[in-house]
Formats: structure tokens, sequence, C-alpha cells
């Protein structure tokens, strides 16, 4: 395992965790504005923007993974 393959891991592992938090704030915000406001579209806008968040953050577990996966099979080499 090279340090650059480990920095990697290291900056997808936070970016996870941030966009975790990321997402679960925007949720409950989300759902703040579309009760306390009488119109929904502010709430569901935000919550929309949680989605996308959550997409990120799937896309960066998945990269972590391959990357591990990898160097599995480097050291298994």
């Amino acid at each position: 395992m090279t340090v650059e393959q480990v920095w990697e891991a290291r900056r997808l592992r936070t970016d996870i965790i941030r966009l975790r938090i990321a997402t679960g704030l925007l949720l409950v915000a989300g759902a703040v504005l579309l009760f306390a406001i009488s119109h929904p579209m502010p709430g569901l806008l935000v919550m929309l923007g949680a989605v996308f968040t959550l997409a990120a953050t799937s896309s960066r577990s998945t990269r972590l993974r391959r990357l591990q996966r990898d160097l599995a099979r480097e050291q298994d080499a």
C-alpha cells in the first residue's frame, strides 16, 4: 500500500463522514421548513439537496470499497 493510496482512503473516509452529517442536517432542516412554512417548496428543495448529498456519499463509498478491494488483491499477490 503506497502513501498515496493510504491518503486517498483516509480522504474518502472523511468525505463520507462529512457527507453523512450534511445529509442528516439537510433532512432535518427540510422537515422543519416543510412544516414551519405555509409553502412546502423550500422544504422540498432542501430535501432534494439531501438526496444529492446522499448520492455523493454513495459514490464515495463505492470508490472506497473498490480501493480497499484492489489493495487486498495487491497484498494477496
